[in-house]
């Protein structure tokens, strides 16, 4: 499985790559690329609702990128919480993102919400 942070080669441990991107974040709270890196690296370890702070921090700090909607949604729906990912990406397109990012993601919205 790929990782958006290689820590195998830079620290002896998940944990310990984990610890210093925490570390990063209070120096660079500005930083979406510290958070995006946290995101992936808690979505690996199974720490979704964290993950999903750091995704709506990415988010936040930069409002038109449609990746970081994209992985924020997607979160949203892996947890079932079908009208926050609904919401996010409206909000996105609002914002002025293209709708035609998302279309996929509508898609399986709707098909997760009609398991239901």
């Amino acid at each position: 499985r790929s990782t958006l942070f290689p820590y195998t080669t830079l620290f002896r441990s998940r944990d310990e790559a984990l610890d210093e991107l925490n570390l990063m974040v209070e120096m660079f709270p500005d930083s979406t690329t510290v958070y995006v890196a946290r995101a992936g690296m808690e979505q690996e370890m199974g720490q979704r609702e964290l993950a999903l702070y750091d995704w709506e921090q990415a988010e936040r700090l930069d409002t038109m990128n449609a990746d970081y909607v994209l992985s924020h949604a997607e979160l949203l729906i892996q947890l079932k919480r079908y009208d926050e990912a609904r919401y996010v990406l409206d909000a996105a397109i609002g914002r002025g993102i293209p709708q035609g990012y998302f279309h996929q993601l509508y898609a399986r919205l709707r098909e997760e919400r009609s398991k239901k």
